[in-house]
Order: structure tokens, then C-alpha cells, then sequence
């Protein structure tokens, strides 16, 4: 069973193509190229999963369209291998659909916190009965220092490379990145330390863009896993579809 994998974000497209369970190439891509999307349709395709939550990339809805396999595309009316409560509006993401599911694959049996550092930090709670809870959404990283330029009349707009900062910072660019980052690493922390509180011995998975510098510095126990979404896309697409 091959199966493509879509996953439209805010900023980029990511591929991924899996065979019989294991990703065997991925990319990310501009959303206006269909370079990608092409050189991922040579392998030998059964399915395809495609999450969205941006209305762009029109060319490469109009390419699914076209194409001979059966597209799943992922919402909370989607057969999932685990429940979404009841009280959970039909409006989740399909890219928060796809993070929990890959992180029910994981741990079918345990309560899990799930942390994607994406545009937004979205924060989604998986309990040991399978049933996705709750989740909240925050400012993501780059859009924090973006936010500061926009609402100020002399900060400047930086762009994050992914070293990680000083405490505090002595100059402007330093200040600014430095209270991002560490206000963000202080928000996960405060979040799987609340919740541990009663969930003592719950899994924290963490994934997204800068995940993986994160993880190495969290004052937490967590797994870092940059393909969790592509993951959990072609584990709802297998419940789905193998015999």
C-alpha cells in the first residue's frame, strides 16, 4: 500500500510518501510549485491523504482532481482511529486531526500531550481512553517577532536561524528573539507541568519547524518528532483503506 501524503500549511507544503507503513521520500515545497507534488505522483500511488487549512494552493487542488486515486481529505467527519469529544466544534484543523492521530499511533494506551511548532504552537490533549480532549492555540514563534514590528514604531523585524539565545539579550535583535524563545520554552514547560499535575505519567510529543532545538532545551521529558503530522495523515488514511 503507497500512499501520497499532502499536508497544505500557512506557509508551505510539505510531501511525504509512504510504503507499507514506512516514509520512504518527503519535501516541503512553495505553494506555487507543482515541482513536488510531480516528482512524489512517480512513485507507484494507491492513495492519497491530503490535509488543508489554508485556501491557497488552487493549482494543486485542481491537479487532485485530475488524478486516478482516491483522495481522502481529512476533517472531523473523517473515520479516525480515535474519538473527538463531543463537545469539540467540527471546525479542527485537519492538521490537528493529523498530529493527534499520529500521536494515538504512538501511544494508543497513554494519555498524551501533543506540541506543534507551526505558524501557531497548537497544544492538543490525547487521553489514555483515545479520546482527543481539548487543545489551545498560541502566537507561533516567527509570528510573535513580526507581531512586535507591526504593533511598535521602531522595532525592527527579525527572522529566527534557529540558534538558541542568551537569557537576555544586549542588543535589540538579541532582546527580541531572546524573549520569543524563551517565552515560548517557559509556556511549554508551564503547560506539560500543569498537566502532570494530574497526569503524572503522560508522553509529551513535540513537533513543528523548531521542535527539535526546543526539545534539547525543554526542563521536560519529551519526544521530538518532526514527521508526527505526515505520520498521523497516513495512519487515518491506512484506518481508512487497508483491507
Amino acid at each position: 500500500m503507497n500512499n501520497l501524503i499532502i499536508d497544505i500549511g500557512n506557509t508551505s507544503i510539505k510531501y511525504a510518501v509512504f510504503e507499507d507503513g514506512r516514509c520512504v521520500w518527503h519535501c516541503s515545497a512553495n505553494k506555487n510549485s507543482l515541482t513536488e507534488f510531480q516528482e512524489a505522483c512517480s512513485f507507484d500511488i494507491n492513495y492519497v491523504a491530503l490535509s488543508s487549512v489554508s485556501t491557497t494552493g488552487d493549482e494543486l487542488h485542481k491537479a487532485l482532481q485530475d488524478m486516478p486515486y482516491p483522495v481522502l481529505n481529512i476533517s472531523t467527519k473523517t473515520k479516525l482511529p480515535f474519538k473527538i469529544a463531543d463537545y469539540i466544534p467540527d471546525t479542527l484543523g485537519a492538521d490537528r486531526i493529523a498530529a493527534v492521530a499520529g500521536a494515538h499511533q504512538q501511544y494508543p494506551h497513554q494519555d498524551v500531550l501533543v506540541i506543534d511548532l507551526g505558524t501557531c504552537i497548537t497544544y492538543e490533549l490525547l487521553t489514555k481512553e483515545g479520546i482527543y480532549a481539548c487543545g489551545n492555540i498560541s502566537p507561533g514563534l516567527q509570528m510573535r517577532l513580526t507581531s512586535m514590528h507591526e504593533h511598535t514604531t521602531l522595532l525592527p523585524e527579525y527572522t529566527y536561524d534557529g540558534e538558541w539565545p542568551d537569557i537576555l539579550g544586549t542588543n535589540t535583535r538579541n532582546a527580541m528573539i531572546g524573549g520569543v524563545v524563551w517565552g515560548i520554552k517557559g509556556e511549554m514547560e508551564g503547560y506539560i507541568r500543569t498537566f502532570k499535575k494530574d497526569k503524572p505519567d503522560m508522553k509529551v510529543i513535540i513537533t513543528g519547524g523548531n521542535s527539535k532545538s526546543f526539545a534539547e532545551k525543554l526542563d521536560a521529558d519529551v519526544l521530538q518528532d518532526s514527521m508526527l503530522v505526515e505520520k498521523g495523515l497516513n495512519y487515518i488514511l491506512e484506518y481508512n483503506y487497508k483491507q
